[in-house]
């Protein structure tokens, strides 16, 4: 294999999982909070590292002050 086609393979790799990842990531802040608690539900469900688990329950807990769990809190602040 020629190093340069060697060289583009990774670079492509690396740009896709770039990419691929900041699309998730975009996708999980712009969805609602009723979808990412089923699919933390679901990946808690999982056989996941025990950190990882500890990360998402931990995350689920901090919304669950609120009574409507909408993650709207902050933006109920009057706008004067």
């Amino acid at each position: 294999m020629h190093p340069a086609s060697l060289y583009h393979l990774i670079e492509i790799f690396a740009v896709s999982a770039l990419v691929l990842g900041c699309a998730v990531y975009c996708a999980f802040r712009l969805a609602p909070e009723t979808v990412i608690r089923h699919i933390r539900t679901t990946l808690v469900g999982l056989p996941l590292p025990a950190t990882l688990k500890l990360t998402l329950v931990a995350r689920r807990k901090k919304h669950a002050g609120c009574s409507a769990a909408c993650s709207g809190c902050a933006s109920a602040a009057s706008r004067r």
